[in-house]
């Protein structure tokens, strides 16, 4: 606003740029919406066929109005691999889906993005995420059901180094050892070891951590390999890197949304989805389509007009206005004849 205000001729208030993002990220959610129905329809074909395909989901919380409110934003990521830029690796043709809906909501969204961009028949896909709820291997394998190949869910590498942390209180002699063990896959040292520092414990509730981190390793052991030392070498593709971009990629929506004392009510689904469109490239013809009938609209709107006119009346051909006059053979007391009287009056 004041950038508005120094600059232009334009000035805006708090509520008005609220009620703009309001209506630009209703249109992104209005079409990531229809892609839903025609998905469940039936009706998306995608065209693309990579050899991999990648994706990362995670969430991320800000802040409500209510007093220990916490808003749940999910963040979906999709990418055919890896380009370099220098001595970087950037995301080739990443895709985002956002929302801060409900999980049936947001997996439906992503299910109905991957169908639009891609035919998956021969593609390998590989995931990667925290494990938790609602972003676990079953979500993933319903998303990408198109696949012939195995789906690939790794754990999030960052996630597993955290959860060690917390349950080990940062003992980095410890926290070494045990990722010693799982770069060895050594899963029996891995349990001695957990054991082992467990019986030094004192404290119920740290050894409750370690229990709980210990079931969390063993629970997910297929899935702490780094996806690469799976698959076949010669089938790696070009300038192929380790899963974890989803950490990076989460401060498009943490950069906007919190710190700074902010807090969010009605219009954080509008912001979220202003901010997938702006990483997509899509939110400028979303909002532009908006005031377009979808191809559904136009035919709904089309078997309307059919059904009217069907049921339309054939128009009776005019016959010119009729003369007459009320008789009066009638006494002038009688109603005909009180009714006379007030015309002839008239």
């Amino acid at each position: 606003m004041k950038t508005l205000a120094m600059w232009t001729q334009v000035q805006m208030s708090h509520t008005t740029v609220m009620r703009c993002v309001r209506a630009v990220g209703e249109a992104q959610e209005k079409q990531d919406q229809e892609l839903v129905i025609q998905a469940e329809n039936g009706e998306l074909d995608g065209k693309r066929q990579p050899n991999f395909l990648f994706a990362e989901a995670d969430g991320t919380f800000v802040r409500g109005l209510k007093k220990r409110q916490h808003i749940e934003i999910k963040h979906f990521i999709l990418y055919e691999g890896w380009v370099k830029n220098g001595k970087r690796r950037l995301l080739k043709e990443p895709y985002a889906v956002m929302t801060s809906k409900g999980l049936d909501t947001f997996w439906e969204q992503v299910g109905a993005a991957v169908e639009q961009r891609y035919r998956l028949w021969q593609t390998q896909v590989v995931a990667n995420s925290d494990g938790g709820v609602g972003y676990d291997e079953a979500h993933f394998k319903d998303a990408f059901c198109g696949s012939h190949k195995r789906i690939w869910v790794q754990l999030d590498a960052f996630h597993v180094a955290q959860s060690l942390i917390r349950s080990l209180h940062g003992d980095k002699a410890w926290i070494t050892r045990i990722q010693q063990a799982i770069q060895r896959k050594d899963r029996t040292e891995v349990i001695l070891l957990l054991d082992t520092y467990e019986s030094n414990l004192d404290e119920d509730e740290r050894i409750k951590q370690v229990e709980k981190v210990k079931q969390y390793l063993i629970g997910h052991w297929d899935r702490l390999f780094d996806w690469r030392e799976i698959m076949a070498k010669e089938t790696l593709p070009e300038n192929a890197g380790r899963l974890g971009a989803m950490e990076s990629n989460q401060r498009h929506l943490t950069f906007r949304m919190k710190k700074r004392g902010m807090h969010w009510g009605e219009s954080e689904e509008g912001m979220v989805k202003v901010i997938q469109g702006i990483r997509n490239g899509t939110l400028k013809a979303a909002y532009l389509s908006s005031f377009i009938p979808t191809k559904r609209d136009e035919r709904i709107i089309k078997k309307m007009i059919r059904i009217a006119s069907l049921l339309k009346e054939p128009t009776v051909p005019s016959i010119g206005a009729h003369r007459g006059r009320i008789g009066t053979n009638a006494s002038s007391s009688s109603a005909v004849g009180k009714l006379n009287k007030v015309l002839t009056f008239a």
